[in-house]
């Protein structure tokens, strides 16, 4: 059992077969029932990335006597947690909170939050588990990356997101007084 997009690699021998004499040449093609493409399916080994429980099969041939076998592998494959941000924020100011939330079937999952780049992160307490809170801090990045890891605790599957915000800094208004071209009238 594997996850949905694990890499497999699938290894084909041609066993012994009776009568058959030493070092005699082999020809392989993999197949699948959900017809999705193997790459390379006529080599020995291959490597495939099933989204769903797949059954593969090997047909082995002996280039000599023309006689064939075929066996079959069946890989179970767990999907990943269905899941997705919400619809937030892509472009912030300094000094701007902002909230990030996953949203979709989170039964049975953790997630952790990790800051790719930007400023100091913290929990948010009302949704801990769905939720981060930050503010933009650090005039020095344009940009913040965080990264969700939403793993299934019963399968151990795990759906990664990322989510870039673009960051820009705070205008600085200031008011100047220009006192040079004042008339100043005494009375």
């Amino acid at each position: 059992t594997v996850c949905e997009n694990d890499a497999v690699v699938l290894q084909g021998s041609a066993g012994v077969v009776a009568n058959t004499p030493a070092g005699a040449h082999h020809s392989y093609m993999w197949t699948n029932n959900t017809g999705e493409p193997i790459a390379n399916p006529n080599q020995k080994e291959v490597t495939v990335n099933p989204t769903q429980t797949t059954t593969y099969y090997l047909t082995v041939t002996d280039n000599e006597t023309g006689c064939e076998r075929t066996v079959q592998q069946i890989i179970n494959v767990n999907p990943l947690p269905k899941v997705s941000f919400a619809p937030a924020e892509t472009v912030i100011c300094e000094f701007d909170e902002f909230h990030l939330s996953i949203v979709g079937d989170l039964t049975d999952c953790t997630i952790t939050w990790e800051k790719l780049k930007g400023g100091v992160s913290k929990p948010d307490d009302a949704a801990k588990w769905a939720g981060l809170t930050d503010i933009y801090d650090n005039p020095e990045t344009s940009d913040y990356i965080y990264r969700a890891h939403i793993t299934n605790n019963y399968t151990g599957c795990e759906r990664v997101l990322n989510h870039q915000l673009k960051a820009t800094r705070a205008l600085q208004p200031a008011i100047t007084i220009d006192d040079s071209k004042a008339d100043i009238m005494c009375q």
